[in-house]
Order: C-alpha cells, then sequence, then structure tokens
C-alpha cells in the first residue's frame, strides 16, 4: 500500500487504503506460505479490516482439517523437455494459427534520468536473465507435443544506440521509430531470446530503454519484478556486491509441473460447471457500429488511440468506490459494460478480462506467463441503475476469482460458442486495468519512469485498457482498424467520458436514460443533420399525383414487361376499373390489401388500384416461405387478396382471392374514370413487412404524407423526369421498390419491370439493362459489383442500398454515373441519402427533407 504499518489502525478498510484485487491476491498467497491454508480472495473483500480479517483467518485456521490447502510448491528435478503451461499452450497455438505474427509481443518502455553506468546496466540485464529460467526458455515440437527447453549459460547483448548528436525533434522521431519496428518484429519461439532490449542514450544524463518480449515468457505482473530486480542487481554491481536478493526458490517451470498435478480433473469440472452456468443460452454478439465491412476472417491489424481522464473525475470515482465498498476495477468494469450497453443498446454484454491468476503460494515474485482470460456477463436490463450494476460486477467478479484456475481454452470447449471466423468466441471486447503493484526504483541521484508504449495489432475488436498516472486516468483504446476508423474510436473515447461523469453524477438513475453524447454531437443530431425543410405538396396523395402524370403525358409508355406496354392514359384506365373493382368489396381508407403476384404488368396496376380504392396494399413475395406468407396474412387481417390461381393453393378459404386474369372481363366493365374517395395525408398507402429480432416479421405501416416526401425527395436527388427510364429491379416486399414504381410514375418516367430471369446477375441483367436502355438503376451493392460498370453508356444515375456498400464499388462506379448511396431502416418510412464524390467509404448521408432522424 506504501503506508507506514504504525498509520494503520485495526478498523481501517484495506480497499479505502488503496489496496486493489491484486494486492489481496499477495496476501492470499502469502498466507498460502505462511499457514498451509487456502485464502479466497472473497474472504479479504468480505473482511477488509485488520479486526474482522483477523477473526474469518482464526475460523480458517481452525477449520484446517475440513478446507482445502494447496500442495506446496516445489523445486522439481529438469527434464530436457518440460511441459508448457495451460496459458503457454493457449499462445502457442495462436503462433501457430497467426504465423509470423507480431500480435503476442509485450512492448514495455522506460526513462532513465541521471547519471548511469551502462556498463552495470548491462550486467544487471544478463543477471536478472540468468536468475529467472523463463528468460532463456525456448518452445519447440517434439514428438508433435510443444516443449520448452531451459538455455544455459547464455548471454543477451543489450543493444546501445547513441543519439546524442542528434536535435530533440530528430531524438523523438529516431525513438518513435525504432519502437514501431520493434512492436512489429515477430519472435521465432523455437529460436531465443524471446526479448529484445535497447538502451538509447538520449543524454549524458537520460537514457530511455526499449524491450520487447514474447507474451508466452512474460505477463503483465512481470513488469514490476522485472525492473525492480534489474535495478537491484544494477546498484549491487555498483556496490561491489556479488548478489543482493535472495535465490528463488521455484521457477515457472516448477509452477508448470505443479500446475498440472494440481489441477485435477475433478477441479477443472467444478470450476467449469460455474462457467457454463454464467454463460449458458445465447451468447450475443456485441454490435458496435462499424465503419468498414467485417472480414469474413478475424483480421488482427490494429492502432490504439489513448486519453486521460483527468484526476478530478478520478477522485469522483474514488469517492464512489469509498461510499459503495467496491474497488476502482469493479467500477470502471462496471462502467465499460453500462457503456456498451448505451452505446449499441444491447442488455446482454460480455466482456473479456485478463486475471492474475498468481493465487498459488510461490510464485509473487517469478516472471512468466500466468495470466488467464475470464469473461465478465452483465445483465443491463429492467432499468438497472449504475449502483445495481456495479453490485453486480462486484459479486461476479469475486465469482471469477474463486472460478479462475481452469484454462480458457477448456471454457470454451464446455461451452462450445457457435463458431465464426470472423469473430472471436464468447466476446469481442477486452477490459484490462493495470494495477501497479510495486512503487517503481528508487536510486539515489536516479529516476525510473515508464514511458507508455502500444502493442502491436489488436486482438478483439476493441480493447480498453486503464492505468493510474500521476495526471489522472490513462485509457487506451486498442481497435481494429479493418473495423474502425480512429474518428470513430475518437467520439466514442469522447463519449465515455462524458459517461464516467453522468454516471458518477446519476448513479440512482437507469443507465439507459444517461447521456453519452458531446454538446456538439447534441446539436449536430438534433438540429443541423435533420428535419431540412422541403417543398412538396403537402395536401395531395400519391395517386393524385400520378394522376397530374396522366393528363400531362396521357400518351407516353408507363409501364413496360416484356412485349407488353401501357401508356399513362391506358394504366389509369386500368387502375380505375381495379379501384372501383375492389370498393364494391368495401375496400376504402385504412383497408389493408394483400398483393400476391408474381412479377408482371399485373402486378403493377394491383399496387396502383389498391391505392386509389382508397385502401393500403400489404405486398406478399412469392418466393417467401409459406409459414412466413401465412404470418404476414394472418398479423395484418387481410381479408381481400389479389393474386394468380396458380398461387394460392395454401391460402386460406376465408380470406377473398381476385384472381386478376379469371376476374378481368368483370373488371374491365367498371367504370375507367379516377374514383373521387376521399382520400386524406394522414390515411396508410402500405404496409411492409420486414424481419424482426425475434424471427417473426414486423409490419410497418405507412401513411400518404411520407410516402409523398420521399417520392418527392427521390425525384429531386435522383433526377427523374420525363425521358427516364427506370428498372424495377427489386422485390415489391422490399421499400427499395416504393422507388421505382411510385417515383418513375410521379415523374412521368418509364418503368421497366424485369422478369424473374432477368434479375439474375451477371449476363441477364446485363442484357437487360442495355437492351431497354435503362437510365436510373436502384441495385444492391453486392449486385453492382458484379457487374461491368464500363459496359452501361445510357445508365446515369444508379442507386446503391440495402447492404453497406464499400469505397471499391463506389470509386468504379461514380467515374460516369452520378453514384448515390442510400440507406434507410425501414420502420422509419425514411431514407438517408449522399451523393458520392469519389473520395473515401460512402457515407450515409442526411435525411432527406421534412425527416427527423436521431
Amino acid at each position: 500500500l506504501g503506508i507506514d504499518s504504525s498509520a494503520i489502525g485495526i478498523n481501517d478498510n484495506f480497499f479505502e487504503l488503496g489496496g486493489h484485487s491484486l494486492l489481496a491476491t499477495k496476501i492470499t498467497s502469502r498466507l498460502g506460505v505462511d499457514f498451509s491454508i487456502l485464502v479466497q480472495i472473497r474472504d479479504i473483500f468480505e473482511y477488509p479490516t485488520i479486526k474482522h480479517f483477523s477473526k474469518r483467518l482464526t475460523f480458517l485456521l481452525g477449520k484446517t482439517g475440513e478446507i482445502d490447502v494447496f500442495t506446496p510448491l516445489q523445486s522439481v528435478k529438469r527434464e530436457q523437455y518440460e511441459p508448457l503451461s495451460f496459458a503457454q499452450q493457449r499462445l502457442w497455438i495462436m503462433d501457430k494459427i497467426v504465423t509470423n505474427s507480431a500480435l503476442y509481443n509485450v512492448p514495455i518502455a522506460w526513462r532513465l534520468k541521471g547519471k548511469w553506468n551502462i556498463e552495470m546496466l548491462k550486467k544487471g540485464y544478463n543477471a536478472i536473465i540468468h536468475r529467472h529460467e523463463i528468460l532463456r526458455t525456448v518452445f519447440h515440437e517434439v514428438d508433435g507435443k510443444p516443449v520448452q527447453i531451459v538455455q544455459q549459460d547464455i548471454t543477451v547483448p543489450l543493444s546501445v544506440i547513441d543519439l546524442r548528436y542528434l536535435s530533440p525533434e530528430d531524438k523523438t522521431s529516431k525513438i518513435e521509430n525504432i519502437s514501431k519496428i520493434e512492436a512489429k518484429k515477430p519472435f521465432d519461439l523455437s529460436q531465443g531470446p524471446l526479448l529484445r532490449t535497447h538502451l538509447i542514450i538520449m543524454d549524458n544524463k537520460e537514457l530511455v530503454l526499449l524491450c520487447t518480449i514474447h507474451h508466452i515468457i512474460f505477463d503483465r505482473w512481470s513488469l514490476d519484478t522485472f525492473i525492480n530486480e534489474w535495478m537491484s542487481f544494477y546498484q549491487a554491481f555498483l556496490e561491489n556486491e556479488t548478489e543482493k536478493l535472495p535465490p528463488l526458490p521455484v521457477q515457472y517451470i516448477d509452477f508448470t509441473k505443479w500446475q498440472k498435478s494440481w489441477l485435477t480433473e475433478d477441479i477443472i469440472q467444478k470450476q467449469i460447471a460455474y462457467w457454463g452456468k454464467e454463460l449458458r443460452g445465447l451468447l450475443p454478439i456485441l454490435e458496435l457500429p462499424l465503419d468498414y465491412p467485417r472480414p469474413i476472417i478475424q483480421s488482427y491489424n490494429g492502432d490504439t488511440y489513448q486519453i486521460v481522464i483527468p484526476n478530478k473525475l478520478l477522485e469522483k470515482i474514488k469517492v464512489f468506490n469509498s461510499k459503495e465498498g467496491v474497488t476502482l476495477f469493479a467500477t470502471l468494469l462496471a462502467s465499460y459494460q453500462g457503456f456498451l450497453s448505451r452505446y449499441t443498446n444491447q442488455k446482454d454484454i460480455l466482456v473479456g478480462s485478463p486475471i492474475a491468476n498468481r493465487n498459488y503460494p510461490g510464485v509473487e515474485d517469478l516472471i512468466g506467463f500466468f495470466a488467464n482470460t475470464v469473461v465478465y456477463r452483465a445483465d443491463c436490463s429492467n432499468n438497472i441503475t449504475f449502483k445495481e450494476l456495479v453490485q453486480q460486477i462486484k459479486k461476479k467478479m469475486l465469482d471469477a476469482q474463486e472460478n479462475q484456475d481452469v484454462p480458457f481454452e477448456k471454457v470454451i470447449e464446455a461451452i462450445q460458442p457457435e463458431r465464426d471466423m470472423s469473430y472471436s468466441p464468447l466476446f469481442q471486447t477486452m477490459f484490462v486495468f493495470h494495477n501497479q503493484l510495486k512503487e517503481l526504483p528508487k536510486l539515489l541521484d536516479h529516476s525510473v519512469e515508464k514511458i507508455p508504449r502500444h502493442m502491436n495489432g489488436a486482438k478483439f475488436d476493441i480493447t480498453i485498457a486503464m492505468e493510474e498516472i500521476p495526471t489522472g486516468l490513462q485509457v487506451d483504446f486498442e481497435y481494429n482498424t479493418d473495423l474502425f476508423k480512429v474518428s470513430t474510436i475518437k467520439r466514442m473515447a469522447q463519449s465515455f467520458e462524458i459517461w464516467l461523469d453522468e454516471i458518477l453524477q446519476f448513479p440512482e438513475e437507469p443507465i439507459e436514460n444517461l447521456r453519452i453524447l458531446t454538446k456538439n454531437e447534441e446539436k449536430q443530431l438534433l438540429h443541423e443533420w435533420t428535419n431540412i425543410e422541403g417543398n412538396y405538396q403537402k395536401d395531395v396523395v400519391i395517386q393524385e399525383l400520378f394522376e397530374q402524370q396522366v393528363i400531362q403525358n396521357p400518351d407516353s409508355v408507363a409501364l413496360v414487361y416484356k412485349d407488353q406496354q401501357l401508356t399513362y392514359k391506358e394504366l389509369n384506365e386500368k387502375v380505375n376499373q381495379l379501384a372501383f373493382y375492389l370498393q364494391k368489396r368495401n375496400i376504402g381508407p385504412e383497408s389493408m390489401v394483400g398483393v400476391y403476384i408474381e412479377r408482371s404488368l399485373e402486378m403493377i396496376v394491383s399496387i396502383l388500384g389498391i391505392i386509389k380504392a382508397g385502401g393500403a396494399y400489404v405486398p406478399l413475395d412469392p418466393a417467401y416461405p409459406t409459414k412466413r406468407l401465412e404470418y404476414i396474412l394472418k398479423d395484418a387481417n387481410i381479408q381481400v387478396l389479389l393474386t394468380q390461381s396458380h398461387l394460392t393453393q395454401w391460402i386460406p378459404k376465408e380470406i377473398d382471392c381476385i384472381d386478376i386474369k379469371e376476374h378481368e372481363m368483370n373488371i374491365s366493365r367498371e367504370k375507367n374514370i379516377n374514383p373521387t374517395i376521399e382520400v386524406k395525408p394522414d390515411n396508410l398507402a402500405y404496409v411492409i413487412y420486414t424481419s424482426g429480432s425475434t424471427g417473426n416479421p414486423k409490419g410497418v405501416l405507412y401513411e400518404q404524407k411520407g410516402l409523398c416526401n420521399f417520392i418527392n425527395a427521390s425525384i429531386n436527388f435522383t433526377k427523374l423526369n420525363t425521358g427516364s427510364k427506370v428498372v424495377q429491379f427489386s422485390s415489391i416486399a422490399f421499400d427499395v421498390s416504393l422507388y421505382d414504381i411510385f417515383a418513375t410514375l410521379v415523374s412521368g418516367g418509364t418503368l421497366y419491370v424485369c422478369g424473374q430471369q432477368d434479375i439474375m446477375p451477371v449476363e441477364p441483367l446485363t442484357q437487360f439493362l442495355l437492351e431497354k436502355k435503362i437510365t436510373h438503376a436502384f441495385l444492391p451493392p453486392t449486385v453492382l459489383n458484379l457487374l461491368d460498370e464500363s459496359k452501361f453508356e445510357e445508365l446515369q444515375t444508379v442507386i446503391s442500398a440495402g447492404s453497406v456498400c464499400s469505397e471499391q464499388v463506389a470509386k468504379r462506379w461514380v467515374k460516369n454515373h452520378l453514384f448515390i448511396n442510400a440507406y434507410g431502416p425501414t420502420e422509419a418510412s425514411v431514407a438517408t441519402i449522399d451523393i458520392y464524390s469519389g473520395k473515401g467509404t460512402p457515407p450515409i448521408g442526411r435525411s432527406i427533407p421534412n425527416v427527423e432522424v436521431y
């Protein structure tokens, strides 16, 4: 704790004095050595004062015959080939999967101030390598199994680089360059040593140590031991002492063998049972908003963005910890999981975290890779407050401490999560909190300070690492650069700092009500980027806009399917006759009528006929599974269905099926003038069913005014006019078809309906677009990627929608076409539209006029 023991009273709280879980681990380890008894970290959390803990310890000592104790860790005979620990096996496998990678390099750096003896530093460096076998260990494969081999009597060079001759700016640049090169340089596990260190001379009173070590021989706990023992050796050699540190009673290989014997199948199964219960059920994928499509196979390309939370806010966190009886780790982990819940709108949040796994007597001062990975699962549902969440995480943290021994790989094997090569299993984000276990060495007229140096690559979508520093709380966001732009991570970091302040101000408010946006972001979202006013006829409905084109262009071709075509006048008359026919079946405003027809002229006539009768159409795609169609009919309470006889075998008898062909004679006897039924802008125009999160489709109701506004904006953005030729490519069950059908017929253009065989890329669709001389096409990026953009000289406007459009696809099409990236959730009756400039990833743009988007 760094506090004089005489200043600590028996009623002082260990955690309020600065204690944390790693120091608690040290206490349990030492008690295990001194009393040959197993003390749980939970005991220290639940009895955090000397007064209460002493009573607990007395109780445990009285139960020594009834509770588990650790088998002492002892030095054992060395063999030529030694087994790997469970943790090492994990990294060995990863090294084989991701070959020639620096993903598990651990880069560290220190600044040494004062007048240093470089020869003594070199001598101290090799002394610590000689002291710890693991720093002289290499890894081979023998008879198909990985083994570790300790190299004897080796001397490891300490590279010295003199930069005294450079300017301050050049020194900084040179160090950054060396640091990046070293961090990205892979190790060959079969060739030691698995550490590289450069001693850089800045001037006569300042040195920089750059050290890169493979994770298979080193973990975060080892860091403090490494630098402290190095400096102890340095001081001893300066004073002509041969040895200042007591010999190590055991080495890492002793732990490896002990672990294999102590971690019995009974213990493994007991701990797996806990994790099986904790991770049961559906394990959600973290749905962070991405800038780029997720690669099919997970990549590990990454970078780090860093912020510092000021001390003022850190002190507020510590006050909160004291009130709630929790550690800094618990509060920060809970804050991160709550933040992810707000950021993704998910309630079930899984976060991985490394755990020291040094709760064994005798390993406290060993260098090596002991750390294991555990998973913290937060339930952020039921209007949970931050106070409730942090207590939930405290309990899970204590449970995890007691079940940390079982290797993470065995947990994955037992859980058997759904595997996907594009994701890491169980969790996609990791939380790391660095507690400084020991103070940095203090030597007379010398000082040692740690310098930030980032890991190379990204093991997960995002890893957030926190460490308390003199100026506050350092937060590193390590992110996958194949998923995120740095600008996105910067915004996330700003939001996280705002979030920390919010949860401390309002810890008893539901977290879903708390703010995560900056004031500028709120202003942009609420005022600048949304609800742009635009002029359109607000008192008309879509059929009236179509009728205006009939008056202006009666003899122009409105609709084409194969060798059939209709002028605007002919189309309007057919539509009117169907409208009157439907009205006789009591179809009017707010009536919902199904359209279950294959691609044809009749499909378009049916849609317009329903709308002109005053009703709203409900599209049903014949390609959909029967169960989905049955659900839609029932959910929408469809009483009348326009269809074709060969599609009706499964239709319930109580539904009035109107076969357009069979009823053609009766329909043609109706009046062909425009119906005069009153339809208002607030009346329904159509209902589209989109897939819901539960698996059942969900119906979205669209009013006339929303449709008219969308069509007006679409005509303006895509430059539709009376000469336009538009392909009707998408299914009428997708809202993209609204543009194809209504924007074309309201602007006076010609709609070309694709046959089922024509929509197949590449050759059939290419032929259709060329033969019909199509000028406007609304196509998904997957189709655009397959087509040769250079062939379509007549094509003027290309609109991409349906999925994320890559920069490569957009750049191809923007060369000779107006390229528009359209985006919009079906549920919002809205599209955002961006006219692509040809630079960067196509943005989704702003909302269309008269629409608010948040």
